[in-house]
């Protein structure tokens, strides 16, 4: 296992600990809370670099790898990626192999993350990849402080509230 894994090893869960029994909410872009429930409560922030999602090529931001980028993406789809979906990429699913075993070993949990997919009678390409945990983006309100750049993100967001307060109201003809 990578250094960083040793040094901030999860704890370990009691016998009968599944995926469903974990939250996954992001903070920032490089790290997230994992809460997990069924009697074991316990909650730890973790870095991309403790899932070894560090991606050593690169000197400039992001620094993570695309297994990182695709716990993002699925935390940005409250955990299902389709195909339909802006996040649906085809190296997702070498990315998604990867970041299973790294769950899997960070976590110490044997079992998939992830539901599997059947795709007996169509491509592969069409399958979706939904993670048996809940998983949740960056609250809107957090990212807009942190970032002068999230300006955009807010201001979508502030329209959307107004339009649908505008379409609450009710009618005054």
């Amino acid at each position: 296992p990578h250094e960083a894994q040793k040094d901030h090893a999860f704890p370990r869960l009691k016998s009968g600990t599944q995926w469903k029994h974990f939250t996954f909410q992001f903070l920032d872009d490089q790290n997230v809370l994992v809460k997990v429930a069924n009697g074991n409560n316990v909650g730890r922030k973790i870095s991309y670099t403790d899932l070894s999602c560090d991606d050593k090529r690169k000197t400039r931001h992001p620094l993570y790898d695309v297994q990182w980028k695709l716990l993002l993406d699925l935390a940005a789809s409250y955990g299902e990626i389709t195909p339909d979906s802006r996040f649906f990429k085809d190296e997702n699913e070498k990315a998604k192999e990867i970041l299973t075993k790294r769950l899997q070993e960070y976590f110490h949990l044997p079992d998939d993350p992830f539901y599997s997919v059947d795709t007996s009678n169509r491509n592969k390409k069409q399958g979706s990849y939904k993670l048996r945990a809940d998983i949740f983006p960056v609250p809107l309100e957090q990212v807009a402080e942190s970032s002068r750049e999230d300006e955009f993100s807010r201001d979508i967001h502030e329209s959307y509230v107004a339009e649908t307060q505008i379409l609450d109201e009710p009618d005054s003809r």
